[in-house]
């Protein structure tokens, strides 16, 4: 068990430093498409929130964006309420194994967005 738990730890941090990975690209992509001669894509899919805000609504701001589905990318609707239910509740937590195939499945999704970030960039770095 204590294996499993230094898995989904571990992966956690993989996944936090994946986010701050994308967060850098996205602003290094907005820096490049707020650039003369470069609106090829539309205002709305490159609007980033600001910096001020709490990583709860800055999820929900994401989330929100149509850039940000994700075939990949398991959503964790109102996350907090489901938490307390599930502290409540025996039969709705979720196994060790899950954990990690869930937490696999978004480290995954991440690395492809960022891959898929970085093309966008290096196309835009050709194209100008």
């Amino acid at each position: 068990m204590e294996i499993l738990e230094t898995q989904i730890m571990m992966l956690m941090e993989k996944i936090e430093s994946m986010s701050h990975a994308i967060e850098r690209l996205n602003s290094k992509f907005s820096l490049l498409e707020s650039q003369p001669g470069s609106s090829h894509l539309p205002a709305e899919e490159t609007h980033l929130p600001e910096r001020g805000t709490s990583n709860h609504s800055y999820t929900h701001e994401l989330s929100d964006l149509p850039i940000w589905d994700h075939k990949d990318v398991l959503v964790d609707d109102d996350y907090d309420n489901r938490r307390e239910i599930s502290e409540s509740r025996s039969d709705a937590y979720l196994s060790p194994e899950l954990q990690v195939q869930r937490l696999t499945a978004q480290l995954t999704a991440a690395y492809n967005r960022i891959a898929a970030l970085e093309e966008q960039l290096l196309s835009k770095r050709i194209q100008l």
